[in-house]
């Protein structure tokens, strides 16, 4: 945080303006509140005829956002089954995959314990 060296006020023909005060503690930075004012940007525009300089627009395509509220509700609920049963068929595929996993460590297991009963075993005592 840093401190308040000024305070906004909106002067009569509609322009913030900043006052300072020393002292007190603030969250947010309005250094740009002048240049992201819409009532500052119109009237600059009234009296320019210029905008300012923007990123370029996006469209997006929103057909499938159209109908009223009763098919919005429909399509919600029909895409909530759809991701319940995803949902289902994801956990069913996780469960299965599991269970193979286990049956490979298992058999992975025995492998290894049956390797080792066959290796003869080295007496330390009896240097050959």
């Amino acid at each position: 945080m840093h401190t308040v060296r000024h305070q906004r006020h909106t002067t009569p023909d509609g322009v913030r303006k900043y006052a300072d005060l020393e002292g007190q503690e603030k969250k947010v930075d309005d250094t740009l509140g002048n240049d992201t004012d819409v009532n500052n940007i119109v009237a600059r525009f009234a009296r320019t005829g210029i905008m300012p300089p923007s990123k370029e627009a996006q469209y997006a395509d929103v057909t499938h956002l159209q109908g009223d509220l009763a098919e919005m509700i429909t399509k919600g609920k029909e895409a909530e089954k759809e991701l319940q049963a995803l949902d289902k068929t994801a956990k069913e595929q996780k469960a299965s995959q599991a269970k193979k996993d286990a049956q490979e460590l298992k058999e992975l297991r025995e492998a290894r314990k049956a390797s080792l009963e066959q290796q003869p075993v080295d007496n330390p005592g009896n240097p050959g």
